[in-house]
């Protein structure tokens, strides 16, 4: 990824799916995602941003009734000043995302 917004942040929280066909599965969101933490590291000689998966556990909720999917993670080293990604991917490998200041 090298969109303006993902320069500017130093985390990613990321949530998406592996599919191994292009067929849609009709599991619960919760049992088909991988929600993982990454550092992010800018190189700008190489024009690229290195994601380093955080270890630890990422927890992932979601409710129908609200409408919403909850993430949540420890960050090491987060401050008022870090910016984190927040980022959705599909299955056809679409994606989007924003990123938000920590506080």
């Amino acid at each position: 990824m090298t969109d303006y917004q993902s320069n500017l942040s130093e985390y990613t929280l990321g949530a998406y799916r592996q599919a191994r066909n292009m067929d849609p599965s009709s599991e619960p969101l919760q049992n088909i995602l991988h929600a993982v933490l990454w550092k992010n590291t800018v190189n700008r000689d190489e024009i690229t941003i290195y994601f380093d998966e955080v270890p630890g556990h990422v927890g992932l909720e979601v409710s129908h009734q609200n409408d919403t999917l909850t993430m949540t993670a420890h960050v090491p080293g987060i401050n008022h000043d870090s910016t984190v990604l927040f980022l959705a991917e599909d299955y056809l490998t679409g994606m989007d995302g924003v990123s938000c200041e920590a506080n």
